[in-house]
């Protein structure tokens, strides 16, 4: 009886916490955030053979090229909180800056403030155009950036930001962590380095060397000319083509598996915990080459 007792005690204990939880949710779905935004429109003068240099913090940004001769910049500043005057003093603590000197053009934003005293939720916005021939270095923490028609090279570095580069040339720099990087007909000298974060490449042409630790890498290619050349550290990696047989493949895993289509003429030797597959393709096509090492992480070639 004793067991029982304190059975059915527990059990209304368990019931009256749901309850309150419950509650608990329904008072804060019901407060309502109160947003305070600041807008600025800012047009900056480019000399060709200028970089522009994009410094964010908590932004999201969006750069394009246009047929304009000068640099333009829209950006909206918000800060929300239950309470307007919260937000607006908060709001105040966002910092920005538009600066231009003979070799760089740098846009900056940041908050003065430690995190941790922070009461609102602060977000940047921009959307920058750029003439063709400009350059970009981005440097961003905690946000996303899209970049759009840029045939002069991008160099990024980024923390806990999601990237997507859209038909990019040139010379190419990412470092990236804790942050996932889509890249979509990007054709140049492509150099990535990834540190927890997932990459997700579709119709790429060019040289690439990718290191990548700890996600996954997915190449989506489209009988492309490539050197490709990926290292990989407790990562999958995944190759996708129609024409798997017009590339020389030379994959290498330690500790993982490596899976090809079954009608592929491929190699395979296996020594210990190592394994290696090489595929040559008919007529020995010159500078179609992926190289794929992998420690502790697996392989797969499949067709599109």
């Amino acid at each position: 009886m004793k067991y029982l007792y304190t059975h059915i005690n527990l059990k209304w204990i368990c019931l009256v916490s749901l309850a309150l939880l419950s509650m608990g949710n329904i008072a804060a779905q019901s407060v309502k955030l109160q947003v305070v935004t600041k807008h600025i429109d800012k047009k900056m003068k480019y000399t060709q053979g200028q970089v522009l240099t994009v410094k964010g913090e908590k932004s999201e940004v969006d750069i394009m090229t246009w047929e304009e001769d000068y640099i333009s910049i829209s950006l909206d500043l918000k800060a929300q909180h239950p309470e307007t005057n919260v937000a607006t003093e908060d709001l105040n603590k966002f910092e920005y800056e538009f600066k231009n000197t003979p070799d760089t053009l740098f846009i900056t934003n940041r908050i003065i403030e430690k995190e941790e005293t922070l009461r609102s939720g602060m977000q940047a916005f921009y959307t920058i155009k750029i003439p063709e021939s400009c350059k970009v270095k981005l440097d961003n923490y905690f946000g996303t950036a899209v970049l759009t028609d840029l045939s002069q090279g991008v160099d990024i570095k980024s923390e806990f930001c999601n990237l997507k580069l859209k038909n990019v040339g040139g010379e190419v720099n990412v470092n990236t962590y804790f942050g996932d990087l889509i890249g979509v007909m990007i054709n140049g000298d492509v150099d990535i380095r990834a540190n927890r974060s997932n990459i997700t490449l579709t119709e790429i042409e060019g040289k690439f060397n990718i290191d990548a630790y700890m996600g996954v890498v997915k190449v989506f290619a489209n009988q492309s000319i490539l050197d490709l050349n990926i290292n990989a550290v407790k990562s999958d990696v995944f190759f996708y083509d129609s024409q798997l047989d017009d590339y020389n493949f030379n994959l290498t895993s330690r500790l993982g598996d490596i899976e090809v289509p079954s009608d592929l003429n491929a190699n395979y030797t296996r020594e210990n915990d190592l394994r290696n597959i090489i595929v040559k393709p008919q007529g020995e096509l010159n500078g179609v080459k992926v190289a794929i090492n992998v420690v502790s992480g697996d392989i797969m070639l499949g067709s599109r």
